[in-house]
């Protein structure tokens, strides 16, 4: 029980009906991750091999700048991994008196009935919960979830630990409660958006059909899935 609340240890796998709930990423960051690494690792290589045997005859010298070029897309490319591993590593186990945050890098956890503050954020995206007590530090990124899930965890919280010990909140729910009037603006904000990738992925796909630009068309293609899921999402919400 000692290891248990100092946290920052590593656990032993629990048994699977041990934890009261276990949360996961929503499905954006694998996709993301997943059109972030093909797209940066097309581009990449195209970009990399054009360089390298200098086929328009602009790079005065092409060994270099194909090293330059390969290590600065697959400085991005490593990105889209990382958020694919993030997604299928990432787990938030709970039960009523433990909090277990299983990361990449990183097994944390936390015993509830030892926590000394509570700290509701409104920072990055969505909110976080900032958790301190003998056991360290641990934080949530509630924008991480599903709104079903960040749902049940802001309530698991709210009734989980005690009310003179949650800071912050009156502001985090201030600004994050659910409105007709939010509503309306995030809908208006996704149509807006999906207009504009919508017109990216089309002009791009335009040039590199007329000039036979093979990279225009690798962009477009990425802004149509884009405009796709968006608009998939948006109708999906709307329901």
């Amino acid at each position: 029980m000692v290891e248990l609340a100092l946290g920052r240890v590593r656990a032993q796998k629990p048994m699977e009906n041990y934890w009261k709930y276990c949360f996961r990423m929503r499905p954006y960051f694998r996709n993301v991750g997943l059109i972030c690494t093909v797209f940066f690792a097309v581009v990449g290589l195209v970009s990399t091999l054009a360089a390298y045997f200098n086929v328009d005859g602009s790079f005065p010298r092409p060994k270099l700048a194909a090293l330059v070029l390969g290590i600065f897309w697959f400085a991005f490319t490593l990105l889209g991994v990382w958020l694919l591993l993030l997604y299928y590593k990432y787990r938030l186990l709970v039960n009523d008196s433990m909090l277990r945050q299983i990361g990449v890098l990183r097994d944390d956890q936390a015993d509830l009935n030892l926590v000394d503050e509570l700290k509701w954020r409104c920072f990055p995206q969505g909110g976080s919960i900032r958790i301190s007590g003998i056991f360290g530090v641990l934080k949530i990124e509630l924008g991480n979830f599903n709104t079903a899930d960040r749902e049940r965890l802001i309530a698991f919280f709210r009734q989980t630990i005690t009310e003179t010990r949650q800071l912050g909140w009156q502001k985090f729910n201030d600004q994050f409660a659910d409105t007709p009037d939010k509503r309306r603006r995030s809908r208006r904000f996704r149509v807006f958006l999906i207009f504009i990738i919508g017109i990216y992925a089309i002009a791009f796909g335009m040039v590199g059909v007329v000039w036979g630009n093979m990279l225009c068309l690798v962009v477009s293609g990425v802004n149509g899935l884009m405009t796709a899921y968006l608009f998939r999402e948006h109708f999906r919400t709307k329901q």
